[in-house]
Formats: C-alpha cells, sequence, structure tokens
C-alpha cells in the first residue's frame, strides 16, 4: 500500500511538472508574438494634441488642451480615434441633453496635431465621425501642393473573431510626461456583448488606452479600443469615463471602422487643399452607417 501510494504522488507531481511546463512555454509564445507585432506597429499608434475651444452666449470663451492615442491606417494619414477622446466637452454637452441645456455653447476642435514616432509634429484635421461608435476619423492638413510626409500605417481589414478568454494584445503610446513611448500589454477577453452591435468586454495587465489597435493572440488585428455606448449613446459612457478617469472602454472590431473607411475618405476629399488654419465641422455618419 505505501509502494502503492509513493506510485501515485509521483505521478500527481510529474503531471503537475509537465502542466507548469506547457504552461510557462505557451506563456513564452505569446510574449514572444506580442513582441513581434509590437515591432511591427508600433510606429503606427501615434499621439495627438488638439485644443477645444467652448464659447458659451455672454461668456469669455475657453480652450482645453486634450491629448489622445490614435491609430494611422492609410499611407496617406487616415487615423482613426475615438469621438469622446477627442472632444470631450462635446461629449459631455451630448450626455447633458439638449432639454438641460438653458444656453447652446459653441464648441469647436481646433489646432489638431499629430506626433509621429520621431517626433514630428504636422496639422491634422477631422473629417468624420460616428458618435454611435464613438469614432472619429482625421487626415493630415496639408496646404495646396504640400508633400504629404511617409506614414507607417497599419492594415484594416475584416478581421477574426473572438471568444471569451482568448488572449489579446495591445499597443499603445504613453503621455507626453512618459514622452509618449510606445508600450504593449496582454490581457484577455472577458465577454462578448452583442447589443446594439458587437463588442468585446476586456483585462489587461496596464491601463486600456481609446484609439489604439487590440491583437488577437495570433497577432491578427481584431479591433480598436473604444468607448462603449449605452442607452443615452456614447457620450454618457464618456461623462462618466472623463469624470472618473476610467469609462466602458471595450474592443470595437475592426469591420466596424473599415465600414466606415470609403465615407471618411469622401469627406476627406470634398475639403483638400484647405488652409492649415482653417477648420471645418466634421462630416456625420449617414444614417445607414450607423
Amino acid at each position: 500500500m505505501k509502494l502503492h501510494s509513493q506510485s501515485n504522488f509521483r505521478l500527481v507531481l510529474l503531471t503537475l511538472f509537465t502542466a507548469g511546463l506547457v504552461a510557462g512555454a505557451a506563456q513564452a509564445d505569446i510574449r514572444e508574438t506580442a513582441r513581434t507585432v509590437f515591432a511591427a506597429n508600433k510606429e503606427a499608434v501615434i499621439s495627438l494634441t488638439a485644443v477645444v475651444k467652448v464659447e458659451v452666449p455672454g461668456r469669455s470663451s475657453q480652450g482645453q488642451d486634450v491629448a489622445v492615442t490614435g491609430t494611422v491606417i492609410g499611407a496617406d494619414g487616415l487615423t482613426v480615434v475615438s469621438a469622446a477622446s477627442i472632444n470631450p466637452v462635446a461629449a459631455l454637452l451630448e450626455a447633458a441633453g439638449e432639454e438641460r441645456t438653458t444656453t447652446k455653447p459653441k464648441v469647436e476642435l481646433t489646432d489638431i496635431k499629430y506626433r509621429l514616432a520621431d517626433g514630428t509634429e504636422i496639422p491634422g484635421r477631422l473629417v468624420y465621425k460616428d458618435r454611435d461608435l464613438d469614432l472619429a476619423f482625421l487626415v493630415p492638413n496639408l496646404k495646396a501642393g504640400e508633400a504629404s510626409p511617409k506614414f507607417a500605417s497599419l492594415a484594416a481589414k475584416e478581421g477574426p473573431k473572438a471568444r471569451e478568454l482568448d488572449e489579446i494584445i495591445s499597443v499603445t503610446r504613453l503621455s507626453k510626461n512618459m514622452n509618449h513611448a510606445s508600450a504593449v500589454s496582454l490581457g484577455h477577453i472577458v465577454a462578448t456583448v452583442t447589443k446594439p452591435r458587437t463588442v468585446y468586454d476586456f483585462a489587461l495587465n496596464g491601463t486600456p488606452t481609446t484609439g489604439s489597435p487590440v491583437f488577437t493572440g495570433g497577432g491578427e488585428l481584431l479591433g480598436f479600443a473604444m468607448i462603449h455606448p449605452n442607452d443615452s449613446g456614447a457620450s454618457s459612457a464618456a461623462l462618466r469615463a472623463m469624470l472618473s478617469g476610467g469609462g466602458e472602454i471595450v474592443i470595437l472590431p475592426v469591420g466596424e471602422v473599415t465600414g466606415l473607411v470609403e465615407f471618411a475618405r469622401k469627406a476627406a476629399a470634398k475639403n483638400e487643399a484647405k488652409p492649415a488654419a482653417e477648420t471645418k465641422p466634421a462630416a456625420e455618419a449617414p444614417e445607414e452607417a450607423k
């Protein structure tokens, strides 16, 4: 009996040891994949800054500086960001609701700047947004005849689906006080939300950043981190996010983004070669695209 018990004990130890080796190898594999994904895509993830000007009738105008993360998805500099993050004042006003607003402030997004991986800053402009998806598209604001800089971009195409507990890889940029350094984190899917559209809730070994790309454990682009809309629209979620420093940040599947690229490019083409100092309201998504 004693010999039999010792044999069972050794078998248990061997099983645990083998399981530990397998788990360790899997963890090493995802880390190597993450490093490869990070190296290939980090320069397409950039920092952007802007000034939100608010003018209230009868009061002096005020300006608010904002800094966000964006992902370049076209060689021409077409970039996707969170609409609520790039213009939090507009999001807060939308969350308050027009019926509770006695005066209608004028909100203008100005002085948009791309900060590329090498530190170069170029002017940009907002050309298109979809509030329901919390998506905004920006392009370089080039003067007539001005050559476009070369952009590192990420190929955005219809992506894979994900399941709960699937591993993910996030690539982002840190804040100004961290010198806008590129950063990578590992995480996993915790839930699939299917209404009003499919998004993925996730847990990350780091702080999620809106506008940043998220990849599968195999290195495929899964989607982008955006603020999740609720019954009152994306702006109410944005309100909580701006006030608490958190918010309902989820992964919006890349297919939702690619479906709007054509609209964004058409909107950008209508305003080509306009002076860098000018800022016109961005086009809104047509109803069929929402």
